[in-house]
């Protein structure tokens, strides 16, 4: 049986930098848009309002703490996604179940 001859010589690969998509693991790319969307959804706060989240972040931390695993999170009363703003306003401590 006879082989079949290819020519490749017209055939040229892309650059990398042609074909490369920076972030494409799906976890990366949620968190990099979850990240533009809180820069975007935060008024400018006082500093007061910043040491209220402060706050509620150390209170988190201090439950956990006691708790002695990750137990309580902070979450959006209206979520980001529906146009909540990342303000103490709208945050609360959710225990997981």
């Amino acid at each position: 049986m006879k082989r079949l001859s290819l020519d490749l010589g017209d055939v040229v690969c892309p650059q990398p930098e042609a074909v490369y998509k920076a972030n494409r693991h799906k976890s990366a790319i949620y968190l990099q848009t979850r990240k533009q969307r809180l820069l975007a959804q935060t008024p400018a706060l006082n500093q007061q309002e910043k040491a209220q989240i402060q706050k509620i972040y150390e209170e988190r931390d201090r439950r956990n703490q006691v708790a002695g695993r990750i137990m309580y999170h902070v979450d959006n009363i209206t979520p980001l996604a529906k146009g909540g703003l990342h303000h103490p306003e709208n945050l609360q401590l959710i225990r997981d179940s």
